[in-house]
């Protein structure tokens, strides 16, 4: 469990988040404001998508970066929490999903099929730089908060318990994969319990998500009532998940994200049946999946994610059995 933050460590992690909400306010809108001055943040609708996709992903690594710097050492991976805030904060100066809809080239032969496969390739170009920032907080961590006095027992012990609870680097992406092929019978891999709670946060979050849409469909789009669902879903997906299937990472809960949104996606595309439609007006969203965007989706639920899991480290939550003869060992 990790204890309470102190007020030391609650004024840094507001200036971090300040900080990097703020380069990305500045400089990520520079680079990801759409073309149309009333057009939402979206990189297929954008002339040079490709160069602000690039721009996008330094940025969250350079965000990264300062998060872990400030607030690291007590918050497993700050930085992927500080480059979905950030992302989050630039997709609030651009305008919401009803836009997307009927701004999208339907008279050129497209199709909501057609929109909805587009849609799942941003959401994965988005987590992709969440991942980048992800790689960016770990390296940092290892470098400034990893070298103690190995002579120290309490530092040693410390240490080994910080590096498990950080999440999403590569090394914790090899272990996972080397021990796939090396489990014992007496134990299950830590992929195993990761998967089940994959599970469990994908479908928790996927029926909040259709409870909170309920009725909302003749609604009019507003950035704040989708923020609201999509948070929601995340947070108590991530919590159900958590507690049930604890992981010392935070992987898995950001895996059920880009899942979540590309699911919805794929049922728009079924739904679809691949015939050429035209969209609907702003205020009448052809699908409950096509009222978020895809950088909503990723930014928002990661960051739902991420304070989720820093919240379930504070229960004494039931992991894994351990033989009587390994407790005594411990």
């Amino acid at each position: 469990m990790t204890a309470p933050l102190g007020m030391i460590d609650k004024a840094l992690s507001l200036t971090a988040w300040a900080v990097c909400t703020g380069l990305f306010l500045t400089v990520g809108w520079t680079a990801l404001q759409p073309d149309d001055p009333l057009g939402a943040v979206s990189l297929w609708s954008q002339q040079h998508g490709l160069i602000a996709w690039g721009q996008a992903a330094v940025l969250g690594g350079a965000v990264a970066a300062v998060g872990t710097l400030l607030i690291g050492k007590r918050l497993p991976d700050a930085g992927i929490f500080a480059a979905a805030v950030g992302l989050a904060a630039v997709n609030l100066r651009g305008s919401h999903a009803g836009s997307l809809l009927i701004g999208y080239p339907h008279a050129e032969g497209g199709s909501r099929a057609g929109l909805s496969g587009i849609l799942a390739l941003e959401t994965l170009g988005w987590f992709a730089v969440i991942v980048g920032a992800a790689l960016v907080s770990g390296t940092i961590y290892r470098w400034c908060f990893q070298r103690q006095d190995p002579g120290s027992s309490d530092n040693s012990r410390d240490s080994t318990s910080r590096d498990a609870w950080h999440a999403m680097t590569l090394s914790e992406l090899r272990g996972s994969i080397a021990s796939a092929g090396s489990s014992s019978s007496a134990a299950p891999p830590g992929w195993v319990q990761g998967i089940k709670q994959l599970a469990v946060t994908l479908a928790v979050a996927m029926v909040v998500l259709r409870l909170l849409s309920v009725g909302s469909t003749p609604r009019a789009v507003s950035h704040g009532q989708v923020y609201f669902a999509v948070a929601t879903a995340f947070y108590v997906g991530l919590i159900a998940g958590a507690y049930r299937f604890p992981t010392p990472s935070a992987l898995w809960g950001c895996l059920a994200v880009p899942l979540l949104a590309c699911i919805g996606y794929l049922v728009v595309w079924i739904g679809s049946g691949g015939a050429s439609g035209h969209a609907q007006p702003s205020h009448i969203p052809a699908s409950m999946f096509l009222r978020a965007l895809p950088l909503t989706y990723v930014s928002v639920g990661t960051a739902a994610v991420m304070a989720a899991f820093w919240f379930t480290l504070r229960w004494p939550r039931k992991g894994p059995s351990t033989s009587p003869a390994s407790r005594r060992r411990h």
